[in-house]
């Protein structure tokens, strides 16, 4: 049965996308789906089913590709051989996709579902911000139906909100991610928790200053005990507790720990590889790099906060279904299963280096750095905001941000003007 899924997944593979990964930070929803005139090549596979029996589509973002030849990759394609195993009259086919752009999963969902609905894809893997796009697009489908999936309780409570939109569950979370603090040991030693003695340290903490969705300042804000959305799930700031914030960063870049300069790292991805680079000690970055690429004197922790109160943004992967009238979809949702069973997502988890979305996976991880890292992050572990919220704050405070750092406004200036353009007081 391995040899007929490998079979499967290369022919796919060699004929399907081969983009490059988008991460949750280079997520940009203001992109249009393709014209429904813009019909995709079919693949080999695709044109041998006039032939044979329709396969079990699945699609994964790169990242998760089951050929790459990691670990993860490995109990990940044993585990689809084993789900094959239980089911001998179908044939899983495995293509790999971005989640944006050109041919990614979003663009060829909608493109597919107008002109050949045919062959949609049964499982999909989605980071949550396309997971978002793609509901409120009806390019997934809610599971609301499924008693197994309403009645599991084994599941923190950001892997349930990652799973949902606007309350209807749409997935299955699968794998998490978080802002971290990575730090060398030998310059850093005892890592800051919280601003103070952020300031104390006085070494760079570097972050992406120029990306869009300004993340690190939201964790900060939000730390603080700031929201981002008001009753009517509009997004809002309150002006004083941003003011404290930028009070916080202008602090900072008088002691040299935050520059203007850092307007060019535009993502966390680029971070991680200024640090690795050996530019800085200290790195805003997400614990999977930290866990998979980080190397030896490494160290990760919580981010330095206001008062140390503990916090981080977290987002994550879940499997969805995007085949309504598909004869397989009580086997697609069979597999999502499969593919999120506690078992299975403890060896995956730990060889991928990702936060488990199960209190019964983490607790089967053996004890370790990465075990006690990863259990005092889902204490304190919230969601990302929702895409509309991001796409509108992020912008606002990476701009209101370096006018800070550049002397353009005050603290408070600042925050009041990103309140005024949102409509508040």
């Amino acid at each position: 049965m391995i040899k007929k899924l490998l079979l499967v997944f290369l022919l796919v593979f060699l004929g399907g996308c081969t983009n490059l990964p988008a991460t949750p930070n280079q997520i940009d929803l203001g992109e249009p789906p393709l014209s429904p005139t813009e019909t995709p090549t079919p693949s080999p596979i695709e044109d041998a089913e006039l032939l044979g029996p329709r396969p079990l589509r699945v699609w994964v973002p790169p990242e998760f590709n089951p050929a790459s030849g990691t670990e993860a990759a490995q109990i990940f394609l044993n585990r689809l051989d084993e789900f094959s195993t239980l089911h001998p009259d179908i044939q899983i086919e495995v293509r790999v996709k971005a989640s944006l752009g050109p041919g990614g999963m979003l663009d060829s969902l909608n493109t597919t579902q107008a002109v050949a609905p045919e062959v949609l894809p049964d499982l999909v893997a989605l980071p949550r911000p396309v997971l978002e796009t793609a509901a409120t697009r009806g390019l997934i489908f809610p599971l609301d139906g499924v008693i197994s999936v309403q009645e599991d309780t084994d599941w923190y409570d950001f892997a349930n909100q990652l799973a949902r939109v606007e309350n209807t569950i749409y997935g299955l979370s699968f794998a998490c991610d978080a802002l971290v603090l990575l730090y060398r040991v030998e310059v850093v030693g005892e890592p800051p928790r919280d601003w103070t003695t952020t300031q104390q340290l006085g070494l760079p903490l570097l972050f992406p200053l120029g990306s869009p969705q300004s993340l690190f300042t939201l964790a900060l804000y939000q730390a603080a005990g700031g929201s981002v959305q008001n009753v009517k799930g509009l997004p809002m700031i309150t002006p004083p507790t941003l003011s404290a914030v930028y009070d916080f960063y202008v602090d900072a870049e008088a002691g040299g720990i935050i520059s203007p300069t850092w307007v060019k790292y535009r993502s966390e991805e680029e971070i991680f590889l200024a640090y690795q680079n050996g530019e800085v000690d200290m790195a805003i970055a997400w614990v999977s790099a930290y866990w998979t690429r980080a190397g030896e004197g490494a160290a990760s922790g919580a981010l330095p906060t206001p008062g140390g109160v503990p916090f981080t943004l977290l987002t994550g992967w879940a499997w969805a279904i995007s085949n309504p009238n598909s004869s397989y979809q009580d086997l697609s949702t069979e597999l999502a299963q499969f593919l999120t069973e506690s078992a299975y997502l403890s060896r995956w988890t730990q060889a991928a280096g990702y936060l488990p979305p199960r209190p019964s996976v983490l607790a089967s991880w053996p004890e370790s750095p990465m075990s006690a890292l990863a259990s005092r992050l889902v204490l304190s572990a919230q969601l990302i905001p929702p895409v509309e919220i991001v796409n509108t704050l992020g912008p606002l405070l990476q701009q209101t941000t370096l006018e800070v750092l550049n002397g353009q406004q005050t603290p408070l200036q600042a925050a009041q003007s990103v309140a005024n353009r949102l409509g508040g007081p």
